[in-house]
């Protein structure tokens, strides 16, 4: 016997008796079914006539059990990057899930900040109207009427009314009639006379404009600017036109409007244009010192100053309106912070659902390559 064929005889036993340590638990494994066939050329050892024929039987039996653990390393790999997918796909399902619960926890968030923000916007309406309600109630505080306040003339140089000196009286003329001399403290001449109040126009009125027709002097503050100014002595004249002034809006034009008469009878009447023509108003001082004296009243405000208690109010409107806007700021925010958060979370939700669904995908790819190795 050569010392080659003892080798292999050798190895053939080697291979036959390390298969009882190494065969597969599957019986059709292909490592199985080599050492099977290794084993049964071990049992055939005594009858070889060591012939090629045998030894070519034994290199193809090596062969195959080469290929029976090559085939058994790629089924190994492959269980075990199945085992790697069904972990990745539940690690990525726990994250979509956690994904999912932020955006519905965030959602209700959401829905909390605008309820929040839509009450502050009621609040802050609230607010504005209170304001608006206050300061009318200032505005009309004295009701139906004008303030007046009656000035002795003072005359300047050359005979020109130039100041008003002394005060006679004042008040509030809330009628449209007064007695004979109670317009100007029973004076008939060298008197100046300030009305002061508020103009408010008929609701469907755009714009409006005045002029005064005295003697003798007269002049008009509209707003606190001055409008017309015709102060000088004179017959009775009309005055220039004031500016036109919009009431689209603001129905009501604060007004300042001041008259004098130097000597004689004197006459005093206030007009102001209506859409399609002009309309006589305010108050009407005629006849023989002061004998005539009427007024239409019922388009002005007195002006004569707001009770405490409704300056108190305004002004407490005016606070708790600023706190209410302050307030609506905040919770704008507050939402709009809230919001680019939902948004960030809806957008790690579509990242962990890719992630999930391509888990998935990987998963099932690697089952099938795992039944392709059992094949």
């Amino acid at each position: 016997m050569t010392r080659t064929k003892l080798w292999r005889l050798s190895l053939a036993a080697i291979l036959g008796f390390g298969w009882l340590f190494l065969t597969p638990a599957y019986s059709d494994d292909p490592l199985n079914l080599a050492a099977q066939e290794i084993q049964k050329l071990n049992d055939s050892v005594s009858d070889l006539n060591y012939q090629d024929e045998f030894i070519s039987l034994i290199d193809t039996a090596e062969q195959k059990y080469d290929l029976a653990v090559a085939a058994k390393q790629s089924r190994d790999e492959a269980y075990t990057a199945y085992d790697t997918a069904v972990t990745q796909e539940a690690t990525a399902l726990e994250q979509k899930n956690l994904a999912q619960s932020a955006v519905d926890g965030q959602t209700v968030t959401v829905a909390a900040a605008l309820q929040d923000k839509n009450d502050a916007q009621d609040a802050l309406d609230v607010a504005n109207l209170n304001v608006q309600t206050t300061q009318a109630n200032m505005q009309n505080a004295g009701g139906s009427g004008l303030s007046y306040t009656v000035y002795y003339l003072t005359r300047g140089f050359g005979g020109v009314a130039l100041t008003a000196g002394e005060t006679g009286c004042h008040g509030t003329w809330t009628s449209n009639s007064m007695s004979p001399g109670v317009a100007t403290c029973y004076r008939y001449e060298n008197f100046i006379v300030k009305f002061t109040g508020t103009i408010t126009v008929p609701s469907n009125w755009t714009s409006t404009y005045f002029a005064g027709y005295t003697d003798d002097g007269f002049k008009m503050y509209i707003n606190g600017q001055l409008a017309i100014n015709n102060w000088r002595e004179q017959g009775s004249t009309w005055s220039p036109y004031s500016p036109i002034y919009d009431v689209s809006e603001d129905k009501t034009l604060n007004v300042e409007i001041w008259w004098y008469n130097g000597g004689g009878p004197g006459y005093y009447h206030l007009g102001w244009a209506i859409p399609g023509g002009w309309t006589g108003a305010g108050c009407d001082y005629t006849g023989g010192w002061g004998v005539g004296f009427s007024c239409n009243l019922n388009t002005f405000s007195s002006g004569s100053g707001a009770t405490q208690e409704q300056i108190n109010a305004y002004n407490q409107a005016v606070t708790n309106q600023a706190g209410a806007q302050q307030n609506y700021n905040d919770k704008t925010t507050i939402y709009n912070a809230e919001v680019s958060t939902l948004n960030t979370c809806n957008q790690t939700l579509q990242s962990k659902t890719v992630a999930y669904d391509n888990s998935v995908i990987n998963k099932a790819n690697n089952l099938t390559a795992k039944n392709n190795t059992q094949t």
